[in-house]
């Protein structure tokens, strides 16, 4: 992960800007099934208040794919903007199946990931 943060003329920080790469395999021990996966990660914090990283909003831009030996399994790719103080979502756009899983507890949205494993 690389980042770089910015500062106002006071010393108080204003901006974090992370990239990051992720490469990765998934295996089902059981039978042997592996997926590959590729993630690519952009996040933005713009503090609303100099020196409060509790404050702003932080948009994540993302593109991650998992694939098998048959191609694509799983694409979760888009923007997604978040209040930083709550972490309540203000704005979405693309597909997230992580999300959907993750926060609202849809299981049918890795079960892409599940029928290629299995």
């Amino acid at each position: 992960m690389t980042g770089k943060r910015y500062y106002d003329l006071n010393g108080d920080l204003t901006e974090r800007h992370f990239r990051d790469e992720i490469l990765g395999t998934l295996t089902n021990p059981l039978t042997g099934a592996t997926l590959s996966w590729y993630e690519r990660n952009r996040i933005d914090h713009i503090l609303g208040t100099p020196g409060d990283p509790g404050t702003g909003t932080e948009a994540l831009t993302n593109r991650l794919r998992i694939a098998g030996t048959d191609g694509t399994v799983l694409i979760d790719a888009g923007r997604t903007v978040q209040n930083a103080a709550d972490d309540s979502v203000l704005f979405e756009a693309g597909q997230h199946p992580f999300f959907e899983y993750f926060e609202h507890g849809d299981s049918s949205a890795l079960q892409p990931i599940c029928e290629a494993l299995s």
